[in-house]
């Protein structure tokens, strides 16, 4: 059974080492390539085409180019239009126009009498009382502690207090309902008076300031009835009015949104005439507000002519002017980003990036306001998002297209787009090197700086008015402060769902403590020293490149981890136990030594390790040949015998990156440099060989790795073990006469 098993699990591990690089699924779909595609090209084209309410909001097709040249033709109108207000202008003439719309009640008659009636009501039973009669006690509008209270009376008391409450009484609620009595806050009435509507639908305006509601009744009722009694009888006279008074004015929603309609439609919306061959706007004119106004009222008013406001001509150029855009990403991505462009969530993340910077660029279109909104658009967030989640020049180019879609979006604007190109440009490149999450909120200050520039020297250039300049600083600050929260959320959401694994992330396995290390150390602890020096070799061959140092020194750390399930049969752990490969055959040796790939992927999965440093371990051996165990085949091989080289080499892939080729490249070399040689020359030599053979090999194929990055490595490889392999110089003992002579 025990043999069973373990080849079974050999069969499971050569199955993922040969899934380890299967491009079958939905993440390499062409297909689903090609849905991302598309929906990205509808998605920006209908922010390109679709506008609301374009009769109230103007199509600002030349918006934040004031103090321009106009370079194009010279414009006249083929028509009579009107002049359209700026749509925030119109937008705050309604509202100040439907504010100013008083509130419309209805007259309820029968508040009064029933109010009347109840007072009556008591007020008979009150006179009745005798001290023999127990009428007032039948009474529902009144609680037993205030019917005793009156009872309690002598009875010229009760006279006079039923005299004195009859009159105060009924003054006080004619006095209520004559000024009005409404079922709605006085404090939420903005207007000076309000429309009182009859049965009759006669209107008259009554003071805002005479009415009263229930928050001010008991104030009035205070002032005007209790001050005039004493305090033993407040409680009756309260009970007696909260008991029978309700309101005579009733809100009417209806009437009232009739008035506001009445007062929207009466506002004017153009503000004066173009006649037909007029001017709008020559060429090489200085654009000023006045020319946007009538080239908006222009645009709109053949909108407005047409049948349909959305053509197909439309769509189609809308279409066109996106693809435009787009192309020059996908070029570069295709070209110069293959990984990128064939894997379909790195795709996605980009097309929702470029989706997302649309959306907000057509809200800024769309919602009507004085402060310039274009300027809170974060590209600085989506560019350091793509420097982070890819590298700093495809960064730059995700930067580029998004500035180059928003201008386009926003009617060809020129100086809108400049600015968020570079202010994103700037926050891309802060994140180059990024180390830990905190790190990117030092990009505030270089994104302020980015729109700060560009803001200043267009204004300077086209002599705006300093109250413009001040509201695009103010948005451009807020756009700074917010960007790398933005992006710090977006990462982790990112990080999250495509299991992208960013520096950040990386960063998060370098540490010696990881339970893999750990255990690594006690299982197989020469291949840890081994890793270990691997490591720091790895990274300074890196650094000196220009490769990613930290990722090659994380993935060296696990590069090897598929030892520990057979430690002993590896060189750098036979410590006193002699070398198991002695009475193997070279091919099963050979399989052994393989199985340390597969093995390594299996548990790499299993601690949840990101791809990006499982790469490491099988690109770290390629398809390299067993040299050792080849040879040792070719050997006892008989004459007529054929050795296939495809049993004694590693499963692969090749190294698809800088960083895992050079781990290919420092980990033999790590290994040869405990061989005993000669003199340096001779160590310098084993290194260059081992570097040509995988070279010749085909080993470098597949990564961007160039000769001069090989002869760096090198270089770098030949001195850091040759400081490591300084010998020291013999100390010298202390000579005992020197002993004799302390000890006197």
């Amino acid at each position: 059974m025990a043999a069973k098993q373990t080849l079974f699990q050999k069969l499971v591990n050569e199955k993922n080492a040969q899934a380890y690089e299967d491009k079958t699924g939905l993440k390499y779909s062409w297909q689903v390539r090609f849905i991302i595609l598309l929906l990205t090209i509808v998605g920006c084209s209908f922010f390109f085409v679709f506008h609301l309410e374009q009769d109230v909001n103007t199509n600002n097709q030349v918006s934040g180019v004031v103090g321009s040249t106009w370079s194009e033709q010279s414009i006249i109108s083929e028509y009579s239009f009107p002049i359209y207000k700026p749509a925030l202008q119109y937008q705050n003439e309604i509202n100040k126009a439907m504010k100013s719309v008083p509130s419309v009640f209805i007259f309820d008659k029968n508040s009064y009498k029933i109010a009347k009636d109840h007072w009556n009501l008591i007020e008979d039973l009150f006179s009745s009382y005798n001290e023999s009669s127990e009428s007032v006690l039948a009474t529902p509008y009144l609680t037993e502690s205030n019917i005793r209270v009156f009872t309690e009376m002598k009875k010229n008391q009760r006279l006079k207090f039923l005299s004195k409450a009859k009159t105060v009484l009924n003054e006080f609620i004619d006095m209520i309902y004559k000024n009005g009595f409404v079922d709605i806050a006085v404090s939420g009435i903005k207007t000076d008076y309000i429309i009182l509507q009859t049965d009759d639908n006669q209107r008259k305006n009554i003071q805002t300031l005479l009415l009263t509601d229930n928050s001010t009744l008991s104030d009035k009722f205070e002032k005007n009835v209790l001050s005039r009694f004493d305090l033993d009888v407040h409680e009756l006279l309260k009970q007696v009015v909260s008991e029978n008074l309700r309101p005579n004015l009733l809100y009417s929603a209806d009437l009232t949104n009739i008035q506001k309609s009445m007062a929207k439609n009466s506002v004017a919306r153009t503000m004066g005439v173009v006649k037909k061959g007029e001017v709008i706007i020559d060429k090489n004119d200085v654009i000023t507000d006045d020319h946007i106004l009538k080239l908006n009222s222009y645009y709109m008013s053949e909108n407005m002519q047409s049948e349909s406001r959305i053509s197909l001509t439309n769509v189609l150029g809308s279409i066109g002017h996106f693809f435009t855009i787009y192309t020059v990403l996908l070029f570069y991505l295709f070209y110069i980003r293959k990984k990128i462009f064939y894997d379909n969530a790195q795709l996605a993340i980009i097309s929702v990036i470029l989706i997302l910077s649309s959306m907000l660029a057509w809200v800024s279109m769309e919602i009507p306001s004085s402060f310039p909104l274009e300027y809170l658009i974060v590209v600085p967030a989506f560019s350091m998002l793509a420097a982070i989640v890819f590298d700093s020049r495809t960064g730059f180019y995700v930067t580029v297209t998004i500035a180059l879609l928003v201008a386009g979006i926003r009617g060809t604007d020129y100086i809108t787009g400049v600015s968020l190109m570079f202010a994103g440009t700037l926050a891309a490149y802060t994140v180059k090197d990024i180390q830990n999450r905190t790190q990117m909120f030092q990009s505030i200050f270089f994104i302020f700086l980015g729109f700060l520039v560009p803001i200043t020297a267009f204004n300077l250039e086209r002599s705006m008015d300093m109250d413009i300049m001040i509201k695009q600083l103010i948005l451009a600050s807020v756009n700074s402060a917010i960007s790398p929260l933005i992006t710090f959320g977006m990462l982790i959401m990112t990080e999250r769902i495509s299991n992208i694994a960013t520096d950040l992330r990386i960063q998060e396995f370098d540490s010696l403590n990881h339970p893999l290390l750990k255990k690594m150390s006690d299982i197989a602890p020469g291949t840890y020293q081994h890793t270990l020096s691997v490591a720091t070799l790895a990274e300074r061959c890196a650094d000196a490149i220009g490769a990613n140092p930290l990722l090659t020194k994380v993935g060296t750390y696990y590069h090897d981890i598929g030892k520990m399930s057979k430690a002993e049969y590896f060189t750098e752990n036979q410590m006193d136990i002699g070398n198991k490969h002695d009475l193997l055959p070279p091919k099963k040796s050979a399989q052994a030594i393989k199985d340390h790939v597969s093995e390594g992927i299996l548990l790499a999965r299993q601690y949840k390790l990101p791809k990006r440093i499982i790469d490491f371990i099988p690109m770290h051996h390629g398809t390299t040949l067993i040299k050792h165990f080849y040879a040792k085949a070719v050997e006892q091989a008989a004459e007529d015998e054929t050795v296939a080289q495809s049993d004694f080499r590693y499963p692969g892939p090749k190294p698809a990156t800088k960083e895992s080729a050079i781990l290919m490249i420092c980990d033999s070399a790590e290994a040869m440099s405990r061989i005993q040689v000669k003199d340096n020359s001779e160590l310098e030599k084993m290194i260059n060989n081992n570097i040509k053979d995988r070279l010749l090999d085909g080993q470098f194929d597949e990564c961007e790795i160039t000769m001069k990055d090989l002869e760096t490595i090198k270089e770098t490889i030949f001195k850091d073990l040759i400081s490591r392999g300084h010998q020291r110089v013999k100390y010298k003992e202390i000579p005992k006469k020197d002993d004799k002579q302390e000890s006197k």
